[in-house]
């Protein structure tokens, strides 16, 4: 999966908003949940980053 079929941003989860019913999930719960999710998520992304960087410095050491 490369990054530019990445669909969400961890701001995008921060700020998804769910409609609320009466026997709905707990909200403090679901939010919680979501503030981890978007921990790991940015945590990912930092390190496919930093790994992409590491790829393109190896390639251009093993062409020299």
């Amino acid at each position: 999966m490369g990054l530019n079929r990445v669909q969400l941003s961890g701001k995008d989860i921060l700020e998804k908003d769910f409609k609320t019913t009466m026997r709905g999930y707990n909200q403090e719960e679901v939010d919680e949940f979501l503030d981890t999710v978007i921990q790991d998520y940015d945590l990912l992304k930092q390190e496919i980053e930093r790994l992409q960087l590491e790829n393109e410095r190896l390639k251009k050491n093993s062409s020299e």
